[in-house]
C-alpha cells in the first residue's frame, strides 16, 4: 500500500510541475537492522525445563524422600553438564551443587534452592528445588509430582526458622 501512495503522491507532484525525482528504482531500507533473537541464559532454560515439568513424576524411584531425585532429572532434562547421575541426597546433590554453580544471595527464578538434609537441628529433613515467578517448584511427596507448592516464606519459616536448615541459592552460569 505505501508504494502505491507513494507513487501517487509523485505523479501529482509530476503533473503540478514539481520537480521530483523518480522511485521507480527505489528500494526500501528497513527502518532498522533485523535483530537476532536474544539467546536465553542458563538459568532461563532450567526455568522453563522445570516449568515444563510440572505434573510429573520426575522422581521414579522414590515419591516420598525425592526432591533431589526430581530435581536431579530436571537438572539432567535441562542439559547441565557434569552431572551423570541423578542424586537421591539433597546434601549429596547440594554438595555437587557448590563446586558446578555459583551461589547466589539474590535468587532469580530458575536458580535452586537448597536447604540439605543433616544441616539443621534433626526435627525436619531438608528440600531442593527450583524457584519460580510466583513460588517454588519441587516434588511433592504427597503426590509424587513436581509442582508448585511452597512459597519463599513458607519454605524460609519452616526449613530456616523450624528445622534451622541454612537456605542458599545456586544459579547456573
Amino acid at each position: 500500500m505505501g508504494k502505491i501512495i507513494d507513487r501517487i503522491i509523485a505523479w501529482l507532484a509530476k503533473e503540478l510541475g514539481w520537480d521530483v525525482p523518480s522511485t521507480d528504482n527505489l528500494t526500501e531500507i528497513p527502518l532498522e537492522a533485523p535483530t537476532k533473537p536474544v539467546e536465553k541464559s542458563n538459568r532461563e532454560k532450567l526455568y522453563d525445563v522445570a516449568y515444563s515439568c510440572l505434573g510429573k513424576d520426575m522422581a521414579p524411584l522414590n515419591d516420598t524422600l525425592g526432591c533431589a531425585e526430581a530435581l536431579s532429572h530436571v537438572l539432567l532434562k535441562a542439559g547441565v553438564p557434569d552431572l551423570h547421575k541423578p542424586y537421591l541426597s539433597s546434601y549429596e546433590l547440594d554438595r555437587w551443587l557448590r563446586t558446578h554453580f555459583k551461589e547466589v544471595l539474590e535468587p532469580l527464578p530458575g536458580d535452586i534452592i537448597s536447604s540439605p538434609t543433616g544441616t539443621g537441628n534433626g526435627l525436619i529433613r531438608g528440600h531442593v528445588g527450583i524457584v519460580g515467578k510466583q513460588s517454588i517448584m519441587s516434588n511433592n511427596s504427597l503426590s509424587g509430582k513436581w509442582d508448585y507448592h511452597w512459597t519463599m516464606q513458607k519454605w524460609l519459616d519452616y526449613y530456616e526458622k523450624y528445622g534451622k536448615i541454612p537456605t542458599k541459592f545456586y544459579r547456573w552460569m
